[in-house]
């Protein structure tokens, strides 16, 4: 949370409550203060997050706002870099797989690959890259990367990008 006031006289600092507990203070601009809402809160729990700021002469002035807890149903959003739609390899070609992935709710747990049914591997952190060598093992035809993009919350994002392997 960050917060900005004006006045006659410079802030000293700020204190930041969750309800009526003391959960942090910040002394420098910009007054930012990091408030965690309880991780057993429940669904459409409300609690009173309040910002109060002392001048130099110790005057105070509070603000709040009050926050519901929501429940997290929306999958990360992915974007495929690369390879781009039907790109074509042949073998001995490697296959850079570049993703951008996030989640403003929860954050992204872990990505997985696979190519076909063929489980490739998985990435559980920025940056999100993936190496696929095509080996002698590869016949030419067209074959199906699949994309599978996890929240902390177990939400998924499934894409799937055809690449297309020549002779």
């Amino acid at each position: 949370m960050s917060v900005s006031f004006s006045g006659d006289y410079p802030i000293r600092y700020v204190e930041y409550y969750l309800g009526d507990v003391l959960v942090d203070t910040a002394n420098q601009t910009p007054y930012v203060g990091n408030i965690s809402i309880p991780e057993d809160a429940a669904i459409g729990g409300e609690y009173m997050i309040t910002a109060k700021a002392y001048n130099y002469y110790f005057n105070d002035s509070t603000a709040s706002v009050l926050v519901t807890v929501g429940e997290d149903t929306t999958a990360p959003e992915v974007i495929v870099q690369s390879p781009e739609m039907e790109s074509r390899y042949q073998i001995g070609d490697t296959v850079p797989i570049i993703l951008d992935a996030f989640d403003s709710q929860s954050g992204v747990s872990q990505i997985e690959l696979y190519l076909e049914d063929q489980y490739l591997g998985m990435i559980d952190q920025a940056p999100y890259e993936f190496d696929l060598f095509i080996g002698d093992i590869f016949l030419p035809r067209k074959y199906y990367l699949s994309i599978s993009v996890a929240d902390y919350n177990g939400n998924i994002n499934k894409q799937t990008v055809p690449i297309i392997i020549e002779e």
